[in-house]
């Protein structure tokens, strides 16, 4: 579930304006969760996941269902661990996943496969 919301506080529709994209996006999948039944301390570990996701460090020695978001993020956006990954993995994961920016070039860290979120409303 917090893959699927993470960056949902990124489109206009749910985005406030009052918070970071963050925190929009895990105050949703919160409300989304507890109205499906999901019990209110599943929901927080997701909720705590979603807003966490872009704050490297901080998530890791907290539940494993928050700190893996953050883990997936300092991955993907920042190429954290990308050098401890065996070549075959990394290829193989592009070569199924191919960068949105490019379909040449395999992603590094130094060319992430996805366009820098924006900071918080007040810092636009």
């Amino acid at each position: 579930m917090k893959a699927l919301f993470h960056d949902l506080g990124l489109i206009e529709k749910f985005r406030t304006g009052r918070q970071r994209f963050e925190l929009d996006g895990a105050d949703e999948a919160r409300a989304f969760l507890t109205a499906r039944g999901i019990p209110a301390d599943r929901a927080r570990l997701i909720s705590e996941g979603i807003a966490l996701h872009t704050t490297p460090e901080i998530p890791h020695p907290m539940a494993p269902e928050v700190a893996l978001v953050t883990a997936g993020v300092d991955l993907d956006v920042l190429g954290i661990g990308y050098d401890t990954l065996p070549p075959e993995t990394r290829e193989a994961v592009a070569a199924a996943h191919p960068s949105p920016t490019s379909s040449a070039a395999s992603p590094t860290p130094s060319t992430p496969a996805w366009p820098t979120a924006p900071g918080p409303p007040s810092a636009m």
